[in-house]
């Protein structure tokens, strides 16, 4: 016999519980109520325990309360020398035209964009594309000709 998938309840005495097992080609779900002494099992074709399973995962994914929305939390960084709070404004941190409007750059004048961290790492974003938000972090954004 082959244990699927097995479920016991707590805090009951006897737990009521479900198995979905395997014997040799069979399958089987067994179910006892709470409280109860004798346990029932029927046999399921393979079809039937599939179409269960989808049944089961769909009403689960259809009822599933939604995920909390996290708004993000503002950050002390410097922008081109000054001390400013951002906060990300993007599911991958701050936007190039975020960081051009804080620093006062258009972003028509395709201005590079620059940033470090405290740890060393750092790199450089383009129209389109997000900088990591990390408290302390090191923004450039300058016009240099050269973009």
């Amino acid at each position: 016999m082959k244990n699927i998938h097995a479920f016991t309840e707590t805090n009951t005495t006897p737990p009521g519980y479900i198995s979905v097992n395997d014997e040799a080609g069979h399958l089987t779900v067994t179910v006892r109520t709470r409280g109860a002494q004798v346990p029932s099992t029927i046999e399921m074709n393979r079809d039937q325990l599939a179409a269960m399973h989808a049944d089961v995962g769909a009403y689960l994914a259809a009822t599933a309360p939604a995920a909390p929305v996290v708004e993000p939390q503002p950050v002390k960084v410097t922008i081109n020398g000054s001390k400013r709070t951002i906060a990300a404004d993007g599911p991958d941190g701050i936007s190039y035209a975020a960081l051009c409007d804080a620093a006062n750059k258009k972003p028509e004048q395709t201005p590079t964009v620059t940033f470090s961290f405290a740890d060393g790492r750092s790199g450089s974003i383009v129209r389109g594309e997000f900088a990591p938000v990390e408290a302390g972090a090191v923004y450039n954004v300058m016009v240099t000709g050269n973009a």
